[in-house]
């Protein structure tokens, strides 16, 4: 039975205050035997979960500490490569080389992230439809139409 199709608990005309009791499917009279509940195990349980996902993440990150690659590196939305150390930054030599690797395989996945959306001042400017991915979008700035390419040619978009 749900609290709202249950009454309050009254006696003559004076409601006393109470709280709803899920545990036993009731109204419970709120008083010093009887407190009104402030903790929502629910919540409590579900916080307990994020502190143990978080130490989970904690644990892997000193893990990979210093052992930096592609496979373990965050997504691309993640990364801001302005952010990332320079050449300068890094003076070990095995480092610097792993760094580089690192970086040109990074801004390799952001350089063709956006393959399949091209942008231009003018339809003069769209490639051939056979140069790019089937999929791919154009869209002529100057007036706003957008094309699909089917492989052989750009099909207006409505």
């Amino acid at each position: 039975m749900a609290y709202s199709d249950k009454p309050l608990k009254k006696q003559g005309v004076l409601t006393y205050p109470q709280h709803w009791s899920a545990y036993d499917n009731d109204w419970a009279i709120t008083g010093e035997n009887n407190p009104l509940p402030t903790k929502d195990d629910g919540v409590h349980a579900r916080l307990d979960t994020q502190d143990q996902t978080l130490n989970s993440i904690l644990t892997k990150l000193d893990a990979i500490s210093g052992s930096v690659s592609v496979d373990n590196f965050p997504s691309t939305q993640d990364v801001n490569v302005n952010n990332f150390p320079t050449d300068q930054d890094v003076t070990d030599a095995d480092t610097h080389a792993k760094l580089d690797s690192v970086i040109s395989q990074l801004n390799a996945t952001l350089d063709t992230r956006n393959d399949m959306e091209r942008y231009g001042a003018t339809v003069n400017e769209r490639p051939s439809a056979d140069s790019v991915p089937v999929g791919t979008t154009y869209m002529a700035v100057d007036t706003s139409e957008v094309w699909q390419s089917n492989g052989s040619s750009w099909v207006v978009l409505d």
